[in-house]
């Protein structure tokens, strides 16, 4: 399946802009930025070690919770950012495995990651339509 890892740049660049209203609807409904921007209560006195674990946990309910709120909040705009995601039309007959597989395979990669990352932020903060 292509997807944002594996498509040339020209790919790249014309899917992005596909992606940019569908993605800063779907980060409004679900609350995206909200649950990613929540870190431990204390996390300012604790040490590296301790401050290291309570991120990681954080980052696991964080992740949890995103899940859950694509499915519950906005599921027809989860199922869009995906298909884009992974240059597919959205089919009832392609099963959900190839479009999560895909995904999570993108978010593996630094640089993808990083991409979303500042995406969300653009898209969350920005009034242009693209």
């Amino acid at each position: 399946m292509k997807t944002f890892l594996n498509c040339t740049p020209n790919e790249f660049i014309a899917q992005a802009v596909k992606l940019r209203a569908p993605f800063a609807a779907w980060i409004e409904k679900t609350g995206m930025s909200e649950i990613f921007r929540r870190v431990p209560e204390g996390i300012g006195a604790m040490d590296g070690e301790e401050k290291s674990a309570a991120l990681r946990r954080q980052n696991d309910l964080n992740l949890a919770d995103a899940i859950a709120a694509a499915l519950e909040k906005d599921p027809q705009g989860t199922l869009e950012v995906l298909s884009v995601c992974c240059f597919a039309e959205a089919s009832p007959d392609r099963p959900m495995r190839d479009y999560l597989e895909a995904f999570f395979e993108m978010l593996k990669d630094e640089t993808i990651r990083s991409f979303f990352l500042l995406y969300t932020r653009s898209a969350a903060g920005s009034s242009s339509k693209a």
